[in-house]
């Protein structure tokens, strides 16, 4: 069964696979036989509960849950590729696969005798809870869960893992608290749909019209490994997540499209390419080979971009544009090589806009050696430009095209533009 977009019903209920297609709004997958087959079944968005009730069946999920609530399942196992923030097993056995991500198990077996069934941890999960168990049983459950270790940081060494991340985020779990840790050098397939998709109108607004929040609010760590092939050929935005801006639609777009109270570093992108008239329905606003925009706590360091970004406006090489509101960014260590164009502002390293007085930006070491052009009237292009704030800022040793300045940032929040390089 797969649902075109539009599905009216918030519940669903079937005897055969299914795929909820893009209905972010269905609450509840019920997949109930007593048949000895093996199904497909693949969730979306942060509300959707999936109750499996199949003691003879086989099942894969793909996709994202809020929930994954087993009653029965035959042996060889419900194996999920995709994620869910709550795990609960009563009977049968689950196996978390190598994509598979798992934020809590809050049951396994019965909550009197902790048994009757088990999970495999071949993927990762974050924790264990156990929140439905009785004292008595939480030391059976624990034990009925076997292979990688519980908790710790979310280890990426294939791209399939890194979908899986981002599907993750984008379907609503933002990672706070977590950190996420590439392995290995990862290459892109074209058409990159960023971590946190979405627009800046939904991060300065607190609304989106979609229904989830897909900032991504961890630590990623790169280990110094290198992301390659960051582009959008072929990349065409999630129609409900695109916004108007006057008459045209605009969405941000990055690695990492939005992010909030984030933390990034060492990791090498290369090979970007981004160019918005790929895309002819919608202006990139916000953009950076890093992060398209943050808003609340941001600390970058060690970050290295290549290629080039073309865009409409806050178009970057790290960061496209940081509103900080009551909080502190820090961008330490950072050096663009990209070449950077936009209609309005472009910046090499980053654009930070609209802070409120009195608070902390700390820029330091950082290099940019790629062109930068705006064809705005007013020519906003700078390694580094600060727009419309009166901050507490610490700077050091930022260098555009080899010359060496000094951001000076005026006494009013409602001040120019102060640039470096």
């Amino acid at each position: 069964v797969y649902l075109q977009n539009g599905f009216n019903s918030t519940t669903l209920s079937v005897k055969s696979g299914a795929d909820v297609g893009e209905n972010g709004g269905i609450t509840a997958v019920n997949y109930t036989s007593s048949d000895s087959k093996a199904v497909v079944i693949r969730g979306a968005g942060d509300q959707c509960v999936l109750t499996v009730d199949a003691p003879n069946g086989d099942v894969d999920f793909y996709g994202f849950a809020k929930k994954i609530d087993v009653k029965n399942v035959k042996l060889t196992s419900l194996h999920i590729f995709g994620a869910t923030n709550q795990l609960q097993v009563e009977k049968g056995h689950v196996a978390v696969e190598d994509t598979g991500i798992v934020f809590d198990v809050i049951q396994v077996g019965t909550t009197d005798a902790g048994t009757g069934a088990s999970i495999t941890n071949n993927g990762y999960i974050a924790a264990s809870t156990l929140s439905e168990h009785s004292e008595s049983a939480k030391t059976a459950a624990a034990a009925a869960v076997t292979g990688e270790e519980i908790g710790g940081d979310y280890k990426i060494s294939s791209l399939a893992q890194f979908e899986a991340f981002r599907d993750a985020v984008n379907a609503g779990n933002n990672f706070a608290g977590l950190t996420v840790k590439l392995t290995k050098d990862i290459a892109l397939d074209d058409g990159w749909k960023p971590i946190g998709e979405g627009y800046r109108d939904v991060a300065e607004s607190n609304t989106d019209a979609y229904g989830i929040t897909t900032f991504f609010a961890g630590t990623f760590d790169g280990q110094n490994h290198t992301i390659s092939n960051l582009n959008n050929k072929g990349f065409a935005p999630t129609q409900a997540r695109l916004v108007k801006d006057g008459d045209v639609n605009t969405y941000a777009w990055g690695l990492f499209a939005l992010v909030e109270n984030a933390t990034f570093k060492d990791v090498k992108i290369i090979g970007v390419d981004f160019d918005e008239t790929r895309y002819s329905n919608a202006n990139a606003d916000s953009v950076g080979g890093l992060v398209g925009y943050s808003r609340g706590t941001l600390t970058v360091s060690g970050i290295t971009v290549s290629g080039s970004l073309k865009g409409t406006d806050s178009v970057s090489g790290i960061v496209g544009r940081i509103r900080v509101g009551a909080n502190a960014i820090s961008i330490t260590g950072c050096t663009n090589n990209a070449n950077i164009s936009s209609k309005v502002a472009a910046s090499g390293i980053a654009r930070i806009y609209k802070q409120d007085p009195g608070y902390s930006v700390t820029l330091i070491g950082n290099t940019n050696t790629g062109t930068i052009v705006s064809t705005y009237k007013y020519d906003l292009a700078a390694g580094i430009s600060i727009y419309n704030m009166n901050i507490n800022l610490v700077q050091s040793n930022n260098t555009s095209n080899g010359a060496t300045a000094t951001i000076t940032v005026g006494g009013s929040a409602t001040g120019g533009n102060s640039y470096l390089g």
